[in-house]
Order: C-alpha cells, then structure tokens, then sequence
C-alpha cells in the first residue's frame, strides 16, 4: 500500500528531474547550434566580404588602369589635333604666299 505509493511518487519526481534535465539539454544543443551557425555564417560573410573587397580592389586597380590609358589615349588626342591644327595654319599660310606670289 503506503510503501509503493512512496516508491511510485519517487520514480514520477525522478521522471520529472529527467525531463527537465532533456529539456534543459535540448535547449542549450539548440542554443550552441543557433551560436555555431551563426559563427559559420560570420566565417562565410567575412570570406565573402574578403573575396568581394578583393575583387572590388581588382575593380579599381583596372579603373585606375582603364582611367591612365584613357588619359594618355585623350593627351595623344590632344597632341595629334594641336599638329593638326598646327599644319592647316602652315598650309594656309603657304596657300596665302602662294596666292601673294
């Protein structure tokens, strides 16, 4: 009677401790999960983020490049046409002795 009641409320109150105890585990597996993704996920950001400023840096070295060479392409443009303009005076200067000869 009296003794397996006693016997039954201690298997339920150690039921329950365990319980608890799972409960407890389960949520501290979730929350080392959730901090273990999220530590990959800054792991995976941040090689993005690498692989993205060294492209970007890439980017850049290539529009500094592209930047020069249109310069030089503008200062050769520059130069061709002063000589060019240079020429046409000279030509009509000659074409003006010429006319004057």
């Amino acid at each position: 009677g009296k003794g397996e009641g006693g016997a039954r409320e201690e298997w339920e109150r150690r039921e329950r401790k365990i319980q608890i105890r799972i409960q407890e585990l389960r949520l501290e597996e979730r929350r080392r999960q959730r901090i273990g993704s999220r530590t990959e996920q800054q792991r995976r950001l941040g090689q993005w983020e690498r692989e993205g400023q060294r492209k970007a840096r890439e980017a850049e070295m290539m529009d500094q490049q592209e930047r020069v060479r249109q310069m030089e392409v503008e200062e050769e443009d520059d130069r061709l046409m002063e000589e060019e303009m240079e020429l046409r005076m000279e030509r009509m200067a000659n074409q003006k002795r010429a006319v004057l000869e």
